[in-house]
C-alpha cells in the first residue's frame, strides 16, 4: 500500500455525533477525549478505532469540536484526512459511523456496522485498561457502577425493551453484586457493591414497569413530569369529570341511586386507561424507531408520551376516587 502524503490534515464530527458523545461522557462520568485511529486487521487490512481515552499522547494531533476533544495519532492521521464521524439511525440499528468523504484509492478501510460506544476505563485496582464494565476483566475487581439504569443493565436506550432479558440480567447481577460477596473485600469494593445493589433494585423496579420506564426516560431527557392538580382537567374529559363530580356529590348527600352511575363511570375510565396504554405503546415504538437516541422526531415523540402519561395519571386518580366512594 502506497503512503499518502497530506498537508493540513482535517477531520470533522457532525453536530449529531458531538451531541451523542457528550451524552455518553455525561452518563458514564468519563473525563477526557475521543480517540480516533486506524488499526491493522479486518478483511481489507485496516479497521477504524473509536474509543474514549483519559488523556492525549504527546504526539497526538488534537481537534476541538464544540467542547469535545478528539485525538488522532500521526500515523492514523495520514489515512483519516477528510474523515467525518457521524451518528446514524435506522429501523434495524443505530450507532457511530465513519464516512471518508475524500476519495483515496490507496486506502480502503473496513467499516464495522453498527459501531457502538467503546468507553475505555482504567481499573482502580490493577490499572489495566478495558471497556467499561462492572467487573474488571483482568483482576475481577468491582468498578464504580454507572448511574444510568439502561447502561447498568446493558440495555439499549429504548422504551419498548425486552423485559425477559431485563429479568435475566437482574437475577444475574443480584448474585454477582450482593454485599455478602464483598464482606471481606476492600472498603472501596464494599462501597461499590452497596451502591450497585441500590442502582440494581431501583433500576429493576423502574424499567420493568412501562409507565415508570417512560417517566424515567423523560426525566433523563430533561422533561420532568408536571405535578398533577385536580383543576388540570384534560379538555376531552371535561364533560365526564363534570358528570362524575355531580354523581359524587349526590352519593355523599345520601342518594344511593348515584352508585349505579358511578360504577358506569368507573368502567368508562378503566376503558380509557386501556386505550391510553395502547397509545403509549405506539408512541414508545415511535420514539424507538424515529426519535430515540437523538433522532429528529425525538421531541415530538416525547411530548406525546408526556401528554399521555399526564392524562393516564389523571384518569387513574379519577378511578381511585370513585372506588373510594363505592367501597
Amino acid at each position: 500500500m502506497s503512503e499518502v502524503t497530506l498537508t493540513e490534515p482535517v477531520i470533522d464530527v457532525t453536530p449529531k455525533a458531538i451531541l451523542k458523545i457528550k451524552q455518553a461522557f455525561e452518563k458514564q462520568g468519563v473525563k477526557g477525549g475521543l480517540r480516533l485511529g486506524v488499526l491493522g486487521g479486518g478483511c481489507s487490512g485496516l479497521s477504524y478505532q473509536f474509543k474514549f481515552d483519559t488523556k492525549p499522547r504527546a504526539t497526538d494531533k488534537k481537534f476541538l469540536f464544540d467542547g469535545v476533544e478528539v485525538w488522532v495519532d500521526p500515523k492514523s492521521l495520514l489515512y483519516l484526512n477528510g474523515m467525518v464521524l457521524d451518528y446514524k439511525e435506522s429501523l434495524m440499528q443505530s450507532g457511530f459511523e465513519f464516512d471518508n468523504r475524500m476519495p483515496r484509492k490507496a486506502v480502503v478501510a473496513e467499516l464495522r456496522s453498527p459501531l457502538k460506544f467503546s468507553v475505555m476505563m482504567t481499573c482502580w485496582q490493577c490499572a489495566a485498561e478495558a471497556e467499561s464494565a462492572l467487573l474488571c476483566p483482568h483482576c475481577h475487581a468491582l468498578q464504580p457502577p454507572p448511574g444510568d439504569y439502561f447502561t447498568f443493565f446493558g440495555l439499549p436506550r429504548k422504551l419498548a425493551i425486552d423485559t425477559e432479558r431485563l429479568q435475566v440480567h437482574f437475577y444475574e447481577l443480584s448474585r454477582k453484586l450482593h454485599p455478602d460477596k464483598y464482606s471481606r473485600k476492600s472498603e472501596r469494593e464494599r462501597g461499590y457493591s452497596t451502591a450497585a445493589t441500590a442502582i440494581l433494585n431501583d433500576g429493576w423496579r423502574t424499567l420493568k414497569n412501562p409507565v415508570l420506564r417512560a417517566e424515567y426516560l423523560l426525566t433523563q431527557e430533561g422533561l420532568e413530569m408536571a405535578e398533577q392538580r385536580t383543576k388540570d382537567v384534560p379538555p376531552e374529559l371535561l364533560e365526564e369529570v363534570f358528570d362524575l363530580n355531580m354523581a359524587l356529590e349526590e352519593l355523599r348527600s345520601g342518594d344511593d341511586s348515584a352508585k349505579k352511575e358511578l360504577s358506569a363511570a368507573r368502567d368508562r375510565f378503566a376503558a380509557m386507561m386501556v386505550l391510553s396504554d395502547a397509545e403509549l405503546q405506539r408512541n414508545f415504538l415511535r420514539w424507538d424507531n424515529e426519535g430515540g437516541e437523538g433522532g429528529e422526531g425525538g421531541n415530538e415523540a416525547l411530548g406525546a408520551i408526556r401528554a399521555l402519561l399526564n392524562r393516564r395519571r389523571y384518569i387513574s386518580n379519577l378511578i381511585r376516587d370513585v372506588e373510594k366512594e363505592l367501597s
